[in-house]
């Protein structure tokens, strides 16, 4: 698992000001919960985890489609 911004107590307790620059700089649109990386890691541990090759698993913010 990459290292990412993990909103703990402490980030919590934060202004939201704070909050939200902080993702911008780790280059992520928001920030993570605990049940997210836990999440992330039983699947990764899991029989489906088995699919993957060795490459950090990423996810894309949804991009807006220009017209």
């Amino acid at each position: 698992m990459p290292p990412g911004v993990i909103l703990t107590d402490a980030l919590a307790s934060t202004t939201m000001e704070f909050r939200e620059q902080v993702p911008a700089l780790v280059r992520s649109w928001r920030l993570d919960r605990t049940e997210d990386v836990a999440a992330m890691l039983a699947l990764l541990f899991s029989g489906g985890g088995g699919y993957g090759n060795g490459t950090v698993p990423a996810a894309e913010r949804p991009r807006q489609h220009v017209t």
